[in-house]
């Protein structure tokens, strides 16, 4: 199960960074599906309910040079004690 959970995850930030899922190939100016939730929400919110996943996948978009260990740091800065998920913005670059 959390290989494929793993593979959805990795599937979805790479066609996040590719660009796939703002339909850059198309030319299409809206990057919200008919009905659904904007992509970049959508990964943000994966992000911050699942790091287990995210922690254990290395980050390929480079931003190792940023000090990231792994695809979770691009898109979470850091979990306060309070609960509070401090979101880094180059996960929706």
């Amino acid at each position: 199960m959390w290989a494929v959970l793993a593979a959805v995850a990795l599937g979805t930030v790479g066609l996040l960074f590719a660009g796939g899922l703002f339909g850059g190939a198309t030319g299409d100016s809206n990057p919200v599906a008919s009905g659904g939730m904007n992509p970049v929400a959508e990964a943000y919110s994966f992000a911050v309910n699942h790091p287990e996943i995210l922690r254990n996948m290395p980050c390929y978009c480079g931003c190792a040079a940023s000090g990231h260990q792994n695809n979770e740091e691009c898109f979470v800065d850091s979990r306060l004690d309070d609960g509070t998920v401090v979101l880094n913005p180059h996960g929706g670059a």
